[in-house]
């Protein structure tokens, strides 16, 4: 079952058909004669692919529960929340039509296992007579998020001086010193990591290129001054990913694919989703997952939410 609704600006829900229809946004006046977004930009937030019997990489780093419920549940999603992820994709389906000689992008391969992947870019470079094939992934995220992803994390260092007045009169100062974190950023990763050594496994499996090397360039979508904030060194960055050994990378693909389809196979799923995969205390549950009102543990969490907040 897919995406079927949008969830207005007050809260309440419409169908998507519906809201898309000449005339159909029920607060267009009320909004000054306007949507709430441009009927092209609600359109782009409603595009799914459709489910084939094939999991894709993408869909399998992600939560079982997750995905199980995306599948079997009538579903509304917030557009304005959604956009994001629109823009991401944007930039993808627009550096399909880049590709040259020495470039390979959009490419869809699937696995020995039978899972789908729809590979960003392959560059070709020869250097020196030797050729470099690399693996690239596009990611776009906003500074706090790419922040977490590189490892970036600050400390604070003394400066020698002192607080003469004030509340904190005889204190130290102290000003923000940043550093990557490696340990941090590796745990952050784990996601590209499988994402892209599926891909590059699959790349492998079919005959084609031996990948030489994996990196994620990261797009900022943020304001110069949030990514001078978190510390980054640019709003483009590059990310190496590390290689898993094939065996690692086939063992958790066949895992992730099993529990799926056992859970569509038997029409319901009572695992949640590993903390990991729930990001950083739950907040893809409190804030981003589009079924957590269809997921016992999303439910809870969401009510122990709306409970702190009454509580405040």
């Amino acid at each position: 079952m897919p995406l079927t609704h949008f969830i207005c600006p007050d809260g309440s829900t419409i169908p998507v058909a519906e809201c898309l229809a000449d005339g159909g946004c029920p607060h267009y006046a009320e909004l000054g004669n306007r949507r709430c977004m441009t009927r092209d930009l609600l359109r782009l937030c409603s595009h799914q692919r459709t489910w084939t019997g094939i999991p894709s990489t993408t869909q399998l780093i992600s939560g079982t529960m997750c995905e199980f419920l995306k599948l079997t549940e009538n579903y509304a999603v917030n557009p304005r929340k959604r956009w994001k992820m629109v823009f991401g994709s944007k930039i993808h389906s627009s550096l399909e039509g880049q590709r040259d000689d020495l470039t390979f992008a959009e490419e869809r391969v699937i696995s020995s296992l039978g899972v789908s992947g729809i590979l960003d870019c392959i560059e070709c470079e020869t250097i020196k007579g030797v050729a470099h094939v690399t693996l690239i992934d596009y990611k776009t995220q906003s500074a706090y998020a790419a922040a977490l992803k590189i490892g970036r994390t600050f400390r604070k260092v003394e400066t020698g001086e002192f607080y003469k007045s004030g509340k904190h009169k005889g204190e130290a100062k102290t000003h923000k010193e940043y550093y990557i974190d490696e340990n941090a950023g590796y745990i952050e990763r784990a996601d590209w990591r499988m994402q892209l050594n599926g891909y590059r496994l699959a790349i492998e499996e079919n005959g084609g290129f031996v990948v030489d090397a994996m990196r994620v360039q990261l797009l900022v979508r943020d304001t110069p001054k949030a990514i001078a904030t978190y510390g980054l060194p640019d709003s483009i960055l590059w990310v190496d990913i590390q290689r898993i050994p094939d065996e690692e990378i086939r063992e958790y693909f066949s895992a992730k694919k099993a529990d799926l389809a056992q859970a569509l196979e038997q029409g319901h799923w009572e695992t949640p989703c590993t903390e990991y995969e729930r990001w950083n205390n739950n907040r893809k549950c409190e804030e981003y997952c589009d079924v957590a009102s269809f997921c016992p543990f999303g439910r809870q969490v969401r009510e122990n939410m709306e409970y702190e907040r009454t509580e405040a």
